[in-house]
């Protein structure tokens, strides 16, 4: 999980620092994004694999089953520059003994939360794309027909699309529809039921994460609306 490094805690760059999260940012970007532009600044030896990969959203949403060689972490890593590239650093000793410390450490941990939670989102897209599903042989086939390299495991994302795809557009598969028993159609139906079930839950699980985060955009917008309408007030004086 990705909420220890965003909170600045113990063994984590930000930790000792933002500087220090901000170098290990631009150290991970050069190690594995390195782009023509850093070589010719000497920031690294030689183009990587996946020059920015780390700033594009192909590396999110590019193909529907993230390969194992770097596809991963390349979607983990843009989602890390997309949302919090640099967490700041950890509040501790005097920070905290203060009042005016106290309450920077409540705002930090509602900014904690609201990081976490668009990570959350994040953290549940990548998931759909990481391979997971042994596919079939028609799977196989559409993909091939689609002109796809087929694969023997895919993310749900893909199995989802391949299944949709084909009895949409499969000459084959409206064909065979045509001719099989009564049987046989009645559970390509219940096979069509289950997927929609599955789409279904899977929109409903979404749509929780995003009224969550209107909830969190609604409560920002009030608080500084809260903030500009307060008329400041004299601290009292309290006689002990």
């Amino acid at each position: 999980m990705s909420d220890p490094r965003g909170e600045a805690g113990q063994g984590t760059p930000s930790y000792y620092g933002k500087s220090q999260g901000t170098d290990a940012n631009m150290s991970l970007h050069l190690k594995r994004y390195c782009s023509s532009d850093d070589v010719a600044q000497g920031l690294c030896s030689s183009v990587s694999r996946l020059p920015n990969a780390d700033q594009r959203a192909a590396s999110l949403f590019g193909a529907d089953t993230l390969s194992a060689d770097g596809a991963v972490d390349a979607a983990n890593d843009y989602a890390t520059t997309l949302i919090q590239p640099v967490a700041p650093a950890a509040l501790r000793g005097e920070q905290l003994s203060s009042l005016r410390g106290r309450e920077a450490a409540t705002r930090r941990r509602s900014y904690n939360s609201r990081m976490s939670l668009a990570r959350w989102v994040t953290g549940y897209v990548t998931s759909l794309g990481v391979p997971s599903v042994t596919l079939t042989r028609d799977q196989k086939a559409e993909m091939t027909a689609e002109g796809l390299t087929p694969l023997d495991k895919a993310s749900w994302l893909q199995a989802m699309a391949l299944e949709v795809n084909r009895r949409v557009s499969s000459v084959s598969w409206n064909a065979s529809l045509q001719a099989m028993p009564p049987v046989s159609v009645m559970r390509e139906v219940a096979t069509e039921m289950a997927q929609a079930n599955y789409l279904a839950l899977q929109n409903y699980r979404l749509s929780l994460y995003l009224a969550t985060m209107g909830a969190t955009r609604v409560a920002q917008e009030e608080e500084v609306a809260f903030k500009d309408g307060l008329i400041p007030m004299p601290s009292p004086t309290i006689n002990p």
